[in-house]
Order: C-alpha cells, then sequence, then structure tokens
C-alpha cells in the first residue's frame, strides 16, 4: 500500500487545502481533506479531489473508494457525489477499546467457534 498527500496551495505557496488518498493494487481511498474556511469561496477541496482521482486513474487503478459518510453530513455525501460517486448503505463495525469491547469480542469468537463446531457435528452426521 502506498499513501498520498496532495496539498492545495495560493501563488503564494500558503497551503489552503489538502487531501490523504491510500492506494492498493486496485483501488485508491480517499482518507482525509480538508481546507482554510477563508478560501472556501475558491473550493480547494474540488481541486483537492480532482487531484487525487487524476493520480489514481495515472497510476492505473480501477476504482476510486469515496469511503463512507456519516449520515448526519449530507453535504459531505453530496460533494463524494458530485464527482461521480455512489451512495451506497453499508453496515460497519466500531470497536470499542474498552473491556467491555474486549469483551464483547470474546462473546463474538465463542459465537463463531459454537456456529462452526454445530456446523461440523451436523454434517459428519
Amino acid at each position: 500500500s502506498v499513501i498520498s498527500v496532495g496539498k492545495v496551495v495560493t501563488p503564494n505557496n500558503e497551503i489552503v487545502g489538502f487531501i490523504v488518498v491510500g492506494h492498493d493494487e486496485r483501488c485508491s481511498y480517499y482518507l482525509h481533506g480538508g481546507f482554510a474556511e477563508r478560501f472556501s469561496t475558491q473550493r480547494p477541496g474540488y481541486f483537492a479531489m480532482r487531484w487525487a482521482i487524476e493520480l489514481s486513474r495515472n497510476r492505473g487503478k480501477e476504482l476510486f473508494n469515496f469511503l463512507v459518510s456519516p449520515k448526519g453530513q449530507p453535504t459531505l455525501r453530496a460533494y463524494k457525489e458530485s464527482f461521480g460517486g455512489q451512495t451506497l448503505e453499508r453496515l460497519h463495525w466500531q470497536q470499542s477499546l474498552t473491556s467491555l469491547g474486549f469483551a464483547t469480542i470474546l462473546a463474538l469468537k465463542a459465537v463463531e467457534r459454537f456456529r462452526t463446531i454445530f456446523r461440523r457435528a451436523t454434517q459428519d452426521s
């Protein structure tokens, strides 16, 4: 995997926006980006995203994945869709690093082991 970082600068070399993109064999992934609010009317985020998509094409990638956007941020979803992105509903798992999260993982692993043993037992009979 490779990480690329792009920046948007003014003619005076002042950084006004950035984007971080990860790449694997066939896909590039938008990881993060941002811009200075005082330059928002000049749309530095659009320049950064265009650069990232072109970089992905130049690297021969088949896909550009915008990754998930929170449901509570419809403008972020619209921004990604403006580049041709398609919104798909997806489920994701967020793991707590607390002891409760650890106990949950142990319980899920135990359930999976039980299912595996049960499947084998029913296949053998």
